[in-house]
C-alpha cells in the first residue's frame, strides 16, 4: 500500500515546499505523512496522551489535542495498551462491535479539544492539507466547517471512508469539496474554488483500482468516480 503522502505527490503533482499539512490522528505507531517532513511544514495532532507521549520524541511539530466541533474539554475512548486506530470520541456501533471482534475494552478520560479555526490561530499556521482520520469524530468535525471562514478550510482534504461515508460526502459536498479519487479506505477531495493542478492519469488509475471499499462484510463505498 502507498502511504497518504505518496498518493498526495502522485496526484497533486503542486509546489509542496510551500504547504502546511496537518495529519490529525497521527498516532504512535506511526504516521502516513511523514515522508513530507523536509520538503513542506508537516504538524502532526494526536489525542491519546500515550500515543502523544511517544510521538514527541521523535516528531516535531506535535499537537497533544483533539479536534472538535467546540474548545474546552471532551471525552475520549482509550483501548488500554492500544492506541493505532482504536481510541477516538466518537465510536458508532458498527465501530464498537469491530472492538469486540478483537475482544478489546476501552476506558472514558478526558482531554483538551479545539475547533479547527481556533487551532490555526492558537499556532498561527494556515492549513492547506488535512488528514483526518479521528475514528467517528469526523462527522462532528465537517460539521462545524459551516461555521469557519472559507479561506480557512484546507485546499486538499483526505478523510477516512468510515461507517458514515455518505452523510460526510453529502456534508463535504455542501461545503464546496469534490472528490478526486480513492485510495483503500481513504478519500481525497479538494476545494472547488481552488486551482490545484492534478494528474487525471493517476487519478484515473487509483480510482480504476478502487471501486469499492469492504470493512469485514460491509460496503464502506462505492466509486462511481
Amino acid at each position: 500500500m502507498r502511504k497518504i503522502s505518496n498518493v498526495l505527490r502522485e496526484i497533486y503533482p503542486i509546489d509542496w515546499s510551500n504547504i502546511t499539512t496537518l495529519e490529525c490522528g497521527a498516532n504512535a505507531e506511526g504516521n502516513e505523512t511523514s515522508d513530507l517532513i523536509g520538503i513542506s511544514n508537516c504538524w502532526f495532532m494526536e489525542a491519546n496522551p500515550n500515543d502523544y507521549n511517544i510521538l514527541k520524541q521523535y516528531k516535531k511539530n506535535t499537537i497533544n489535542l483533539a479536534l472538535s466541533d467546540k474548545n474546552g474539554e471532551v471525552e475520549f475512548n482509550v483501548c488500554p495498551g492500544i492506541g493505532s486506530g482504536l481510541s477516538g470520541i466518537d465510536f458508532s456501533e458498527d465501530h464498537l462491535n469491530d472492538l469486540k471482534i478483537f475482544n478489546l475494552d476501552y476506558e472514558t478520560i478526558v482531554v483538551p479539544c479545539i475547533k479547527y479555526d481556533d487551532l490555526q490561530k492558537k499556532y498561527d499556521f494556515k492549513i492547506d492539507v488535512l488528514v483526518l482520520d479521528i475514528e467517528g469524530h469526523e462527522l462532528r468535525v465537517i460539521n462545524s466547517f459551516f461555521n469557519i471562514e472559507e479561506e480557512l478550510l484546507p485546499k486538499i482534504l483526505v478523510i477516512e471512508c468510515g461507517h458514515d461515508w455518505i452523510e460526510r460526502k453529502e456534508k463535504l459536498n455542501e461545503l464546496g469539496y469534490v472528490e478526486d479519487c480513492y485510495y483503500y479506505n481513504n478519500c481525497y477531495l479538494t476545494k472547488k474554488n481552488t486551482n490545484i493542478l492534478k494528474n487525471s492519469d493517476n487519478i484515473k488509475l487509483f480510482n480504476d483500482q478502487w471501486r469499492h471499499f469492504k470493512w469485514g462484510e460491509k460496503i464502506i463505498y462505492i466509486n462511481n468516480l
